[in-house]
């Protein structure tokens, strides 16, 4: 007889036939080795992601032991963690993402979780979090997005050039370089906000140029008296007129929206360098001088 060793999150149930059912009752990755079948909640990978492996994409919490290698990506609904780095790679997350070494970006990484993002370090690579980074050392040359706070822990803890977008701010121990590399740091404003904004920009472009198109259209059959194609395109023109409307009544609410002032602070424990531009509401202020052991607000009144 067939013996088949049968994991408790597989749920068994025999049908009026005497059929045996196996039913999933967990998320996860299907495991047969012949002997057992299981249900892996995690998705565990020895090693690399990388032409061995391919990419990840996975439905649930995903443990990398070696590193993602560049040119592939890994997509998760859980929690990704990774014990080595990322290189020039797509990393995505619904949850968080934990990398135990840096992040190697080459200009051509992307990493993007809902929840946290926690590195030792990072070089050239977009990061995009809903919540808090974190990043023990230095970061160099990121575009950082965080609807939460940037911290760099250590006395190593550099933020020297790119662009950070940080709503609860940065704490970082020196921000800017000795060279003057500029570094710009916007904070205290939802900037999700701001990407939505400027997603309802660009489709309201593409309606300005549709309307233009819709009435060389109508000019045309108006001049043919081609009455079926005139009636066509004026009903185009009016559902472009009625989308631009609520477009233009969504991009209003959405400016007032991001107009809103969250509390944060630049926090610098050691030294602020020329070079380094900090922005809020709009509003801009360039250090021309280096300052020490400084905390910057943005004053609302």
């Amino acid at each position: 007889a067939f013996a088949l060793e049968i994991s408790k999150n597989i749920r068994q149930e025999t049908d009026e036939q005497g059929r045996l059912k196996l039913y999933s009752a967990v998320a996860g990755e299907l495991l047969y080795d012949g002997n057992s079948l299981d249900i892996a909640a995690v998705h565990a990978v020895k090693g690399d992601i990388g032409p061995a492996t391919g990419n990840v994409k996975f439905d649930g919490p995903v443990n990398i032991t070696g590193s993602v290698l560049p040119g592939f990506f890994v997509i998760a609904s859980g929690d990704i963690k990774i014990a080595e780095g990322i290189e020039a790679a797509l990393v995505s997350s619904e949850k968080a993402i934990h990398v135990n070494a840096g992040i190697k970006g080459g200009g051509k990484a992307a990493i993007r979780a809902r929840k946290n993002v926690t590195a030792a370090f990072a070089e050239q690579v977009a990061i995009m979090s809903v919540e808090d980074i974190t990043v023990k050392n230095a970061c160099m040359q990121c575009t950082i997005k965080c609807n939460g706070r940037l911290s760099l822990e250590t006395e190593k803890g550099y933020l020297i050039g790119g662009t950070t977008k940080a709503r609860g701010g940065v704490n970082a121990a020196n921000i800017g370089s000795k060279n003057g590399a500029k570094t710009a740091i916007s904070f205290g404003q939802d900037y999700l906000i701001g990407d939505k904004i400027e997603l309802e920009e660009k489709e309201l472009e593409k309606l300005k140029t549709a309307a233009v198109k819709t009435d060389a259209l109508i000019r045309e059959a108006e001049k043919s008296q081609d009455l079926g194609a005139l009636q066509k395109h004026r009903a185009k023109k009016v559902q472009i007129l009625k989308l631009n409307e609520r477009r233009t009544e969504r991009l209003f609410w959405l400016r007032e929206k991001f107009e809103q002032h969250f509390d944060s602070e630049i926090a610098v424990r050691g030294i602020a360098y020329p070079g380094v531009v900090l922005e809020s509401h709009g509003r801009t202020y360039d250090l021309t001088v280096e300052k020490r052991k400084v905390v910057f607000v943005f004053n609302q009144e």
